[in-house]
């Protein structure tokens, strides 16, 4: 396989790649409205600032 670096005219493609990659892993775990717009998401875990928690 040769992996080669994005160019601007990918942008379009990968973008549709990219979320319909995240939705079908994401699918019935996120808040969607009638018209197919996500209406929010949270994340947990512990924080990535160093000393976040303390």
């Amino acid at each position: 396989m040769r992996l080669a670096p994005p160019r601007l005219e990918d942008a379009e493609a990968l973008t549709d790649l990219h979320l319909g990659v995240w939705e079908e892993a994401y699918a019935g775990l996120m808040a969607w409205s009638t018209e197919g717009r996500l209406l929010g998401f949270s994340s947990t875990g512990p924080g990535r600032d160093s000393g976040a928690g303390r």
